[in-house]
């Protein structure tokens, strides 16, 4: 059985690194194993959503195969001791990377925001020494948080998921938040996403970490109240998401001060290893990384594809996409197909937030149903570099859509 007290008290803090360190991979596997089975549909690759490879495709049973493997390797990674002479846990640890590489490549849809920090941590167990672990799992949970804020700059935050959070958050506290005015919303929006980036920014230093710990679980605890079922009632993975921050800060950041002893035989690979846990998420702001894996979370900076349907189109359309096409708004004959309903329904996770992925997800929609069907998609994109202003365009035609990028 795990002292979690020894873990934190002890005089050799060396060890207490390495052995927090382990105890956070433990951590992720676990979520990892969750989150799987919650959204399991998205794994199996049984769904009607379309399956959109990242850089090639791979028989359904390959992928089922690669699934169960994955599991039971986070499932050795739980079970192996925090101390393990015989590095077992790290060779539990390649097989899992090894296999969630597989998955996502076979339909980047999986790389969601979860299944993306349990693999770059996976990666750190494998190339770092267990001394400079802990430092890299720091880092890549205080760059979730500070590019997280980054991509919520906007000009109308209120009118994004932002603003429903405090509305929520307000109407929790006894106050009239659905109510209340835009200029205050946006408010207390900006001041939201200034209190997360300073949470990041607080746990990239020893002597602030357990301010910024402090704030960060406050802030998963609040976001689990806004989204739970006395909230939203937002999907599971949602919630599990930020359930396993509520678990995983307390572990990598300590309530008291550490002092980790650096390996400086290691010192070039964990220098790059720490520049690429914040260069690459940080790209993602300019458009060079995807979204999610740049933690643009929560964010309404990512590409919006919205695709609307003639009325007189919509019974020719699968009955499995049916239900996320919405009724037309007044005095309009356009229906808005919620493509990220459909993307829960089917696979019980969100829909991967990448302009090439949308298109993709139209097109195979699109190829589905007579070419007389009338249709028209409206694009929403991030400005370069200003990412929080924003241009639109239309596409009409399915030879556009085809020439879109």
């Amino acid at each position: 059985m795990i002292d979690l007290r020894s873990l934190v008290y002890r005089d050799d803090l060396t060890i207490d690194s390495e052995s927090r360190a382990v105890l956070a991979i433990k951590c992720l596997a676990v979520f990892e194993l969750v989150l799987i089975i919650a959204t399991f549909p998205l794994w199996w690759g049984t769904s009607a959503f379309p399956q959109i490879p990242l850089l090639m495709a791979l028989p359904t049973a390959i992928t089922q195969v690669t699934t169960v493997c994955l599991m039971m390797a986070c499932a050795a990674i739980v079970a192996l001791p925090i101390k393990d002479p015989s590095k077992f846990i790290t060779k539990a640890s390649i097989a899992a990377l090894v296999c969630s590489i597989v998955l996502a490549v076979s339909n980047q849809h999986r790389l969601q925001p979860w299944h993306w920090l349990t693999m770059l941590n996976l990666a750190w167990m494998i190339v770092l020494p267990r001394r400079d672990l802990l430092t890299a799992m720091r880092h890549t949970v205080a760059a979730v948080y500070v590019c997280s804020a980054l991509s919520r700059i906007s000009l109308t935050p209120q009118q994004g998921f932002p603003g429903i959070i405090v509305r929520q958050l307000l109407e929790l506290a006894g106050q009239s938040g659905w109510e209340m005015g835009a200029l205050q919303i946006a408010r207390l929006c900006h001041l939201m996403t200034l209190g997360e980036f300073l949470i990041g920014l607080l746990l990239v230093s020893p002597k602030t970490q357990r301010w910024g710990a402090l704030g960060a679980i406050l802030l998963h605890g609040s976001l689990l109240l806004a989204l739970g079922p006395l909230g939203l009632n937002h999907h599971a993975g949602v919630l599990l998401w930020n359930l396993c921050f509520l678990c995983l800060v307390p572990i990598l950041f300590p309530f008291h001060r550490t002092v980790e002893k650096a390996d400086s035989a290691y010192a070039p690979r964990r220098t790059v290893v720490l520049v690429a846990t914040w260069l690459f998420p940080l790209s993602g702001l300019f458009g060079i990384a995807d979204n999610w894996p740049s933690w643009q979370l929560y964010s309404s900076r990512p590409e919006s594809w919205i695709l609307s349907v003639h009325e007189s189109d919509r019974e020719l359309f699968p009955a499995t996409v049916r239900n996320a096409i919405a009724a037309p708004a007044p005095l309009s004959e356009w229906c808005v197909v919620k493509l990220d309903r459909w993307s829960l329904e089917q696979t019980r996770s969100p829909m991967y937030p990448e302009d090439r992925f949308q298109r993709a997800v139209i097109q195979s929609l699109l190829a589905q149903v007579p070419e007389s069907v009338r249709f028209r998609v409206n694009i929403s994109e991030p400005e370069f570099p200003f990412w929080w202003q924003r241009r639109e365009r239309p596409i009409e035609t399915r030879e556009d859509l085809r020439e879109t990028r």
